[in-house]
């Protein structure tokens, strides 16, 4: 059957296909699930009424398609499409799933979830999310985050604003015991003041050395010098 350009571009901007590529998405995670993750399902997330996990990928296509759809340029397409996905892990099913151009960024989209997210939900995303302002509004709703620490932000150990922020390599060696896995209570964000609770997993040796090396690599050949902490 032949299809017109116009047929094709309503065909793909229908809803059918939107809520076809949600079937699809949700499928293939249910099948490709780690059965261990399965199996404790019942213990840690026996908590929350829903935990939705959210991360996007991105996908070059047609430069024809640069003005709907901007892309990074340079050794990569000028037109590239982002698709952000949130999948609830514990009920199986999507969550949201939204197209957006390829230069938008995932920390712009950070608060985008406060308008689904609910009571007792466990938020669960990477550091492209990371937003001091969209964790204030989650715990306001009284849900809860889950996320890695980006370096830019400072930690304190009380909510004073008199307080200094901790370096948190000298904290860790001196309040963790020298164990391999840690949790401390503090608070981040020099105006937020965030009570979070800090989970710090110590590498291997061999594996920080390699992480090590692959960091001094990139700065060379970013022309700057890598920072290291020990």
């Amino acid at each position: 059957m032949d299809l017109t350009p116009q047929a094709l571009c309503g065909r793909m901007n229908s809803d059918g296909a939107v809520q076809f590529m949600e079937v699809a998405l949700t499928k293939t995670l249910r099948e490709t699930v780690d059965p261990t993750l399965t199996a404790q399902e019942a213990v840690w997330l026996a908590p929350f009424p829903r935990v939705l996990l959210q991360d996007s990928s991105q996908i070059e296509v047609n430069e024809t398609l640069t003005e709907a759809f901007k892309g990074s340029g340079g050794n990569a397409s000028t037109a590239s499409i982002k698709i952000d996905f949130s999948y609830d892990v514990k009920n199986e099913r999507a969550e949201h799933i939204a197209i957006r151009q390829g230069t938008d960024s995932d920390q712009g989209f950070a608060t985008d979830v406060l308008a689904r997210v609910r009571k007792g939900d466990l938020i669960i995303r990477d550091l492209g999310y990371f937003s001091l302002a969209a964790f204030a509004q989650i715990m306001l709703i009284g849900a809860y985050f889950l996320s890695r620490l980006s370096y830019t932000v400072n930690l304190y150990k009380s909510a004073d604003e008199a307080a200094s922020p901790i370096n948190l390599i000298q904290y860790i060696n001196r309040f963790g015991g020298g164990q391999q896995t840690m949790e401390f209570s503090l608070f981040v964000g020099e105006k937020h003041r965030l009570p979070i609770r800090l989970v710090v997993y110590r590498l291997p040796q061999e594996v920080y050395r390699k992480r090590q090396k692959a960091a001094m690599k990139t700065a060379k050949r970013k022309g700057r010098r890598a920072r290291l902490s020990y």
